[in-house]
Order: C-alpha cells, then sequence, then structure tokens
C-alpha cells in the first residue's frame, strides 16, 4: 500500500519534514507522482542508529577544547 508523507509521518510517530529529509538522502525508498512522494508501507520501519563500539579503538571522550596532540607525518619536530 502506497502511503503520503503526512501518512508515512504519522505511521511512523515522526514530523513529515524527517520522512521527506530520509527519502532525499536515500534512506528511504520513494516513488515521485507529480509532485507528491508516495512511500510503500512496507519500507516503513522505525530505525535507531546505535553507535557500535569498535574493539580496536576505546572510546575516549574529547573536549572540544581539547586538541590531539599533533604530529609531522615524517618524524620531524
Amino acid at each position: 500500500m502506497l502511503l503520503t508523507v503526512d501518512e508515512a509521518a504519522a505511521q511512523i510517530r515522526v514530523n513529515p519534514e524527517t520522512i521527506r529529509r530520509m527519502i532525499r538522502r536515500g534512506d528511504l525508498a520513494a516513488l515521485k507522482v507529480g509532485n507528491v512522494y508516495r512511500v510503500d508501507q512496507d519500507d516503513l520501519r522505525p530505525t535507531r542508529r546505535e553507535p557500535t563500539a569498535r574493539p580496536d579503538r576505546p572510546e575516549t571522550p574529547l573536549s572540544r577544547f581539547v586538541q590531539p596532540e599533533w604530529r609531522h607525518p615524517e618524524g620531524r619536530g
């Protein structure tokens, strides 16, 4: 079943502009009919991007005031 942007937004409880943004980014497939986008109901599923932990790189929160130490690429200085 094809839904309008407003119907799709209501179904997953987000702002219609969020749906339009997802379509523009390519995160959500849509069909453009005239000036109106239609979204397949089956393509709607709540997605939440969780940060993934990288075991090779421990998470070290940096303050925005702290600059990482800079090293010359050739080892000088």
